[in-house]
């Protein structure tokens, strides 16, 4: 409960909104998109408001840089709340605690497949550090997503609030995949992670999903199968009106 009450407490000084941002290109792209941020390697701790409306992502890392985040409230973009891209094989150490990652996406939300809150892709680069105490809401499609074989973070006690039972998108609370391995997802609360979708096509959303394998597809940096998931511990999740509490899938290349 008290960690809660902390949470709401940054939220509520979203009333004295931050300055429009300045979206600079960052040179990742997506959907054919030199997708722009608000901030960009900023050196230090982020803390207060980060409006990053206009802006496809509000605060983003390339490999090499630490993405260092206390006290942060970061809101307004479309694609992602924060970004740790180590696709330069960079390494990067990652401490996100104690902020808020809200109304990323587009307005109103749809379908189209972004709007993460917290962003973690260590394809080339390896990611080091923990997720802690912080509240994700009002995304499109993803809370928290890890992904990738150079995955070392561990996930806890995160308050992560999907948009409830809706047609439009499969939303997922916590996601780590593609090959990640040896990392903790424990303590978070996850609610609200529900897909309507067409009656009888198979269709949901986890709360907390793992996916991987030569199943999930090609994955990055050179195009081969993408790796499975292995020993990872799970534990201490509350997960609440989600499709699926915890979705597991690791497969080989025929599907099995």
């Amino acid at each position: 409960m008290r960690k809660t009450v902390f949470v709401l407490a940054i939220v509520l000084g979203i009333c004295s909104r931050a300055s429009a941002a300045t979206c600079t290109p960052t040179g990742f792209i997506r959907d054919a998109i030199n997708l722009t941020a608000a901030l960009i390697n900023p050196p230090g701790v982020v803390s207060g408001l980060v409006d990053a409306t206009g802006c496809n992502i509000g605060v983003y890392y390339d490999g090499g840089h630490d993405a260092k985040l206390n006290g942060a409230d970061v809101f307004g973009s479309n694609y992602f709340g924060v970004l740790v891209n180590t696709d330069n094989f960079g390494t990067s150490n990652v401490s996100i605690r104690l902020s808020n990652f809200h109304h990323v996406g587009e307005v109103p939300h749809n379908g189209t497949q972004h709007g993460v809150g917290i962003y973690l892709r260590g394809f080339a680069g390896t990611i080091k550090g923990v997720i802690d105490t912080n509240w994700v809401f009002d995304y499109q499609k993803g809370g928290i997503t890890a992904n990738g074989p150079e995955i070392d973070v561990d996930i806890t006690n995160n308050i992560v609030t999907g948009d409830g039972h809706v047609a439009f998108i499969s939303q997922n609370g916590i996601q780590m995949a593609f090959g990640a391995s040896s990392n903790t997802i424990a303590g978070n609360y996850v609610y609200g992670n529900s897909y309507i979708g067409i009656p009888g096509d198979g269709s949901s959303s986890g709360g907390i999903l793992v996916y991987g394998g030569p199943g999930a597809g090609a994955c990055p940096p050179v195009n081969a199968d993408c790796g499975y998931d292995v020993a990872l511990q799970i534990r201490g999740n509350t997960l609440v009106a989600n499709d699926v509490g915890v979705y597991l899938y690791n497969a080989d290349g025929s599907g099995n």
